[in-house]
């Protein structure tokens, strides 16, 4: 009844070809996982940008450890640096240069 001009895959084959799939599976989820940790320290980074900005603003947020420095500058301008960090170890820095608006009316 069976004659040899069957038609279909042959088992090595079909076990070649799993394997070929298994391995793209295993690379895309690698490649995911990659991402998405990527992401999340983007995240995390701009997140700390944001704590390090309300420091700067006079609202520490709760949770990050942040510090605001204040030294005098040249020309009566106050110079300020906020760092904040989170409990993951992201950290961030602003430098922010205020300067007394002159009066320009005056000659």
């Amino acid at each position: 009844m069976w004659n040899d001009s069957q038609s279909g895959f042959s088992l090595p084959e079909t076990l070649f070809a799993l394997l070929l799939f298994s391995m793209s599976i295993t690379a895309l989820l690698h490649y995911h996982q990659a991402l998405a940790e990527g992401f999340q320290q983007q995240w995390q980074q701009r997140n700390a940008w944001q704590a390090a900005w309300q420091r700067l603003q006079g609202n520490p947020l709760e949770g990050w450890h942040s510090s605001l420095q204040q030294k005098s500058g040249p020309g009566g301008c106050l110079l300020m640096t906020a760092s904040a960090t989170s409990t993951a170890g992201r950290t961030a820095v602003l430098v922010q240069l205020t300067c007394p608006k002159m009066d320009n009316q005056s000659q």
